[in-house]
């Protein structure tokens, strides 16, 4: 139906005024007395898309809807679970992902209570964060369900890959033109890593991907809906992605790929790399404290308008009364599971691939200030920096010289050992504690001299 939508800043200055069209958005979560709406700027109702960067992280300018979620499944719990993973992954991973923030809502001057804008997932919203005409993708969900065009090259492109031995050379290298394997690999990671329980398993749900048409392109996973994620600390959905008790074309592929060893070292390493810095406990929960702070003013007052349950046509174990204290207890059990959930995650990716033992190693580099260390798929923030790895699936470290140096060896720099590597690219497997250190050492300065001749200081 038709509406007129006014958005204000956080300093409550207008930014935006504009005739639009809302209609109730989401699936099972209907059912809360909160609806979701979707607001669209591009319709018959007088309405031109927004020339307005309605979310800073993201380059984009022109937005032709958005979502008002009422945190879907999790609903007056955490009340911003999907978001908070959205946020932690979205500066380091390579998915697309749902940008998003808290905000207010009134209607018709009423207050709505607590809602989170955010991008709408359409064709639009591959076209904002990707460089693809939003008229020439292939866009599906599931199984393959078509959102946009067809589902012809999906199929063609994971019996490619189900049916054939990717541990060939040719085989794997024809895959990889077909699906992003950086993408695919960190979409996975993400979606075990928070044990995503409405996704694989005896049914395939909220998953999303695509490909450019106009230049055919290779197949990329989106990231969506992980309202019920975290909620366990133990649960293994690794081996669940893996090996799902009902088939899909996701975990067929994954399957298929990981007989590859190139690719299998990749994953793990990808992986262990991402649980010592974007999945370290104290980075995912400084998201969740600067959400719940964030928050906190409004809650008692979303509370006093939701809190009382749902709708008359909810189940009734699912009107429960919620108070912000209830609220914070919820906050604090998951970010309780964030803690806990690396080193559970761990021995799930060491029994899932055999992996002997996992090794605490530590890297450094001589003289301080004179480079850094590149490790696998991610430049140290800082040295020495210690990470855990995994004997038997081999590390990649590579040494970067700052200006003013250059690389002369890596060292153990373990008492008694005198091992030096001369290449700056070291890959090896890692079996007890060690200690790597990038040596370098100054780059003379450039002589600026020359000699006139004849001298006429000099010559008579």
């Amino acid at each position: 139906r038709p509406c007129n939508v006014a958005y204000f800043d956080t300093a409550h200055v207008l930014q935006f005024e504009t005739p639009a069209s809302i209609r109730i958005q989401g699936n099972w979560s209907k059912i809360f007395a909160q609806k979701g709406f979707f607001i669209d700027c591009d319709d018959d109702y007088g309405a031109k898309p927004l020339d307005y960067q309605l979310f800073p992280d993201k380059p984009a300018t022109e937005y032709r809807g958005f979502n008002l979620r009422n945190a879907g499944s999790d609903y007056n719990n955490c009340h911003m679970r999907d978001r908070m993973i959205h946020k932690t992954v979205q500066p380091v991973c390579d998915v697309e992902m749902m940008d998003g923030f808290a905000c207010v809502v009134f209607i018709n001057g009423e207050y709505w209570g607590v809602y989170e804008m955010r991008e709408k997932q359409d064709k639009h919203f591959i076209a904002n964060n990707s460089v693809a005409d939003d008229d020439s993708i292939d866009f599906l969900q599931f199984d393959g369900d078509v959102i946009e065009g067809d589902n012809k090259n999906f199929i063609d492109t994971y019996t490619f890959i189900g049916a054939n031995d990717m541990t060939q050379q040719p085989m794997i290298d024809s895959a990889a033109t077909m699906l992003d394997f950086e993408n695919f690999c960190d979409y996975f990671i993400i979606e075990t890593f928070y044990a995503n329980t409405d996704w694989l398993g005896s049914y395939t749900n909220n998953i999303k991907f695509w490909r450019p048409r106009n230049i055919p392109g290779k197949w990329r996973y989106v990231l969506w809906d992980l309202d019920l994620a975290l909620n366990s600390d133990t649960i293994n959905m690794l081996s669940t992605a893996v090996n799902p008790v009902t088939l899909n074309p996701h975990s067929l592929m994954l399957n298929s790929l990981l007989q590859n060893d190139s690719f299998r070292i990749y994953f793990v390493n990808r992986y262990a790399d991402l649980l010592n810095t974007t999945f370290y406990p104290q980075n995912t929960y400084n998201y969740v404290l600067s959400m719940y702070y964030e928050m906190l003013p409004e809650m008692g007052n979303h509370f006093a308008k939701w809190g009382v349950g749902g709708t008359p046509y909810t189940p009734s174990w699912l009107q429960w009364p919620v108070d912000t204290v209830d609220w914070t207890g919820n906050v604090v059990d998951m970010a309780n599971i964030m803690f806990a959930r690396p080193t559970y995650v761990r021995s799930h990716i060491q029994t899932q691939f055999s992996l002997p033992q996992q090794i605490v190693t530590t890297f450094d580099v001589y003289p301080l200030g004179a480079g850094n260390v590149k490790l696998n798929t991610i430049t140290l923030d800082s040295v020495p920096w210690q990470g855990i790895y995994f004997t038997g699936n081999p590390i990649t470290m590579t040494a970067l010289p700052n200006n003013g140096y250059e690389f002369l060896y890596w060292e153990y720099a373990l008492p008694g050992d005198t091992t030096r590597y001369y290449n700056s690219v070291l890959r090896l497997d890692v079996d007890s504690a060690e200690y790597f250190r990038a040596v370098f050492k100054t780059i003379p300065p450039p002589v600026n001299s020359f000699t006139v001749f004849p001298n006429p200081f000099a010559d008579e």
